[in-house]
């Protein structure tokens, strides 16, 4: 039996006009209602990536995961292919907490740590990686200090 080979000759882009207003990004206050409003209230933890361009202009949106109740499988191809489609410069990756608990596990720092190098081999700055909850309370995983992040990876 003989396998058939594809070639990929053309990607098309399609920009589709939106009634969302445009969020500029100067801090992480900025998009936190937003991703809240999208992922925030969902009964399963679900990942999401805002793709941004050189203006820190949100530019696009993607679910890259959705999981279970307390976990999800995430990969950085998947985080990573719709930023890199829309050309984005930028990153911001996210999930909720179903529970409201704002902890930050080991598993969530060795995440962030591996999205950090996947970015940074494409060349697409992941500027945070941040846990909220549906009360729009957020831990910034770019913010966590040294001691923090080494009591994370002890437990």
């Amino acid at each position: 039996m003989q396998e058939t080979i594809y070639e990929v000759v053309k990607i098309k882009q399609e920009i589709v006009n939106s009634d969302r207003p445009v969020i500029k990004v100067t801090g992480v206050e900025d998009v936190v209602d937003f991703i809240v409003s999208e992922i925030g209230f969902e009964d399963r933890k679900v990942c999401l990536a805002l793709m941004l361009n050189t203006k820190l202009e949100v530019i696009a949106t993607h679910r890259y995961s959705v999981g279970s109740l307390d976990s999800s499988i995430v990969h950085p191809r998947e985080a990573l292919k719709t930023a890199i489609l829309n050309n984005a410069c930028g990153v911001i990756l996210c999930h909720q907490n179903t529970s409201g608990a704002m902890d930050v596990s080991k598993d969530d720092y060795l995440v962030y740590e591996r999205m950090k190098e996947a970015c940074y081999i494409v060349g697409i700055d992941l500027l945070d990686y941040l846990i909220v909850t549906h009360k729009s309370e957020y831990r910034s995983l770019r913010e966590i200090g040294d001691l923090e992040r080494r009591t994370i990876l002890n437990k």
